[in-house]
């Protein structure tokens, strides 16, 4: 038994992968994923899995769309960096539903940001000149929570939009 798992460990990362997603979803869905992103064997989805299935409370269905579409997430971040961001959108006032339901699916790249992106483009929104206030960028945050990507070359629309509600 000793040489059967250490002939698994041997065949690394891509063979664990495969594994799990045989394991776990039909061979067609396995297929359709392995096209759509060759490199997606290279990354931990065991690992990955645990973080949004057991930690988080995804589906096995909503994780394999979050394998599907948005594979940079597992690529570019650690679970423990992915944990910080979910932390930091917590601490300016989202709630887990909120990551859940609307971030996880809908923004994935969200959780590409660190803490100081998060922080800072509240800080932006909040700022006198675009919303004038923190509960406001809160709100428009939870809203629409694809102002937390948006550049600051965005700002003069927001002003924009902020003076034309309040000229009506």
């Amino acid at each position: 038994m000793g040489r059967l798992a250490s002939e698994n460990d041997s065949m690394g990362p891509e063979a664990s992968s495969m594994e799990f997603l045989a394991r776990h979803y039909s061979s067609r869905q396995v297929e359709v994923l392995l096209h759509s992103n060759a490199n997606i064997l290279e990354a931990d989805i065991a690992g990955w899995s645990n973080f949004f299935v057991s930690g988080m409370g995804l589906s096995h269905d909503e994780f394999f769309k979050l394998l599907r579409y948005s594979s940079s997430i597992i690529f570019g971040k650690s679970p423990y960096s992915v944990g910080v961001c979910i932390m930091s959108l917590q601490s300016i006032g989202l709630n887990r539903d909120e990551i859940l339901d609307r971030i996880i699916p809908y923004y994935p790249g969200i959780l590409l940001l660190t803490e100081e992106e998060i922080v800072s483009a509240r800080d932006r929104l909040a700022s006198k000149d675009l919303m004038a206030g923190e509960e406001q960028a809160v709100r428009l945050i939870q809203l629409c929570p694809a102002y937390l990507l948006l550049t600051q070359e965005l700002d003069p629309i927001l002003r924009r939009i902020r003076s034309n509600c309040h000229n009506k």
